[in-house]
């Protein structure tokens, strides 16, 4: 775990290293503000790991999203969940890729339920909250619709680049369900409480547009292994980050999210049923 931790600081220093830091100097580094006597005011700064970071800075708020992780331990097990199935995307065979997924996706489920990150009951009442709630789903979802065909142009436009898509085969009805909970009844649950709701920092537009690119990065290396891939996926989580920045109501974009996997996935689902009859 302090790998991990370890690891985003450096990542931090390596991108940041010319930004705001001064060196280390002997006051109280857990105090988020210091005296400027010669101003003889407080400046907005806070020292960590011994280097001021002022605020409204990138190193400031990327440290913010580290830190976020590191107060609490068990943030950090849904990026757990998800190292352990892009490897195995690797190493298990393209046929069982489809258990792994839905594995990924369960456990997800049942941490955000354990953790009360995700309410289902309030998803459920959030349908009768009127019409702008309804009108808000409706951008959304044709946001969503739009980026997906974007990306569809673009694979055109470029064929013969490696998009590395995971593919989910389904040629058996056990495999058929297993694709149905994990593309149209688990994702939009899921995905939103982890690469929304608990990613995306909404403090300031700096801290918005850093933890926005990081869980759309996130979100795209769970579709897709290749460079290719993981740029087009990022354009799919384009209008659901936006929706959920502007709204502050996962609700929105989860209700969105959901009849956008059932409209794209579930005719494939009918036409594969019928395939198997």
């Amino acid at each position: 775990m302090a790998f991990l931790y370890y690891s985003l600081f450096f990542i931090h220093y390596s991108l940041f290293i010319k930004t705001n830091f001064s060196p280390p100097r002997c006051r109280n580094l857990t105090n988020p503000t210091h005296r400027n006597k010669r101003a003889g005011n407080f400046e907005s700064s806070k020292f960590i790991y011994g280097f001021e970071y002022h605020h409204d800075t990138p190193s400031f708020h990327f440290l913010s999203f580290v830190l976020y992780f590191r107060k609490d331990q068990s943030e950090c097990i849904p990026i757990i969940f998800e190292i352990f199935f892009i490897i195995s995307c690797f190493l298990v065979p393209k046929e069982y890729i489809i258990y792994t997924n839905c594995l990924f996706y369960v456990c997800l489920f049942i941490y955000f339920i354990l953790k009360r990150d995700l309410n289902l009951k309030d998803w459920f009442f959030s349908f009768k909250s009127g019409k702008k709630y309804w009108e808000q789903v409706g951008l959304t979802l044709l946001g969503f619709m739009l980026a997906f065909g974007i990306t569809i142009a673009l694979e055109n436009i470029f064929p013969n680049i490696d998009t590395g898509f995971i593919g989910l085969r389904r040629n058996s009805w056990l495999s058929l369900i297993i694709f149905f909970i994990s593309t149209i009844i688990l994702p939009a649950v899921t995905e939103e409480t982890f690469f929304r709701k608990n990613m995306i920092l909404l403090h300031s537009k700096q801290a918005v547009a850093i933890t926005m690119t990081i869980s759309m990065f996130l979100y795209a290396i769970e579709h897709a292994l290749s460079w290719w891939g993981i740029l087009l996926t990022m354009i799919w989580a384009i209008p659901l980050s936006i929706a959920y920045i502007k709204t502050k109501n996962i609700y929105v974009v989860m209700t969105a999210h959901f009849i956008g996997s059932l409209l794209g996935n579930g005719f494939d689902v009918i036409f594969t049923a019928i395939q198997l009859i």
